[in-house]
C-alpha cells in the first residue's frame, strides 16, 4: 500500500511539473491588432499647405503617420515589446459610443480617436462628391476649447 501511494505521489509531482513547464513554454505574447475597418493608406490635406498631404497607414499590427512637411514619419508597432515594460508600443481601444477607436502609443497622453465614415470633397466646379474616409478626432481641445476633426481619404478621392 505504501509503495502504491509513493508511486501515485511521483506521478502527481511529474504531471504537475510537466503541466507547469508546458504552460509556460507555450505561452505567447499578446499582440495588439488594429481593426480591419481602419486598415489601409489614407491621406488628408495638410493644414499649412493644401497642395501637400499628410499620410496615415494602418496595417494589422502597425500605425504609421507622416506629416507632409516632415521627411520621416513615425511608426508604432503592435508587435514590438518595450524592453523594460510588459506591453507592446501600440494601444488600441474601442470607445463605447459612436464607433471610434482610440489608437496611439502606450503610456502617452495623446490618443486620437478614429472611425470609418463618409465625408465630402468638392471639385474645381463646386460639385461635391461623397467618399469613404477615416475621421480623426483630436484627443485634446485647441486654445478655444474646440476639438478638431480631420478626414483622411483614399488616394483615389484626391486624384
Amino acid at each position: 500500500m505504501k509503495k502504491w501511494i509513493n508511486s501515485l505521489l511521483v506521478i502527481l509531482v511529474t504531471l504537475t511539473t510537466f503541466g507547469t513547464l508546458t504552460t509556460h513554454a507555450s505561452a505567447k505574447h499578446h499582440y495588439v491588432v488594429i481593426p480591419k475597418s481602419l486598415r489601409g493608406t489614407w491621406y488628408a490635406q495638410n493644414l499649412d499647405d493644401s497642395s501637400k498631404f499628410d499620410k496615415v497607414v494602418f496595417s494589422k499590427y502597425k500605425y504609421y503617420w507622416k506629416d507632409a512637411n516632415n521627411k520621416h514619419g513615425y511608426t508604432i508597432s503592435g508587435k514590438k515589446w518595450e524592453s523594460s515594460e510588459k506591453h507592446v508600443e501600440l494601444f488600441v481601444s474601442k470607445r463605447s459610443s459612436h464607433g471610434y477607436y482610440t489608437i496611439g502609443q502606450y503610456a502617452s497622453d495623446e490618443w486620437p480617436a478614429w472611425k470609418k465614415s463618409h465625408s465630402y470633397l468638392w471639385d474645381n466646379n463646386g460639385k461635391r462628391y461623397k467618399y469613404v474616409c477615416l475621421t480623426e478626432h483630436s484627443p485634446l481641445p485647441d486654445e478655444y476649447g474646440n476639438f478638431e476633426y480631420t478626414h483622411y481619404f483614399k488616394r483615389s478621392a484626391w486624384y
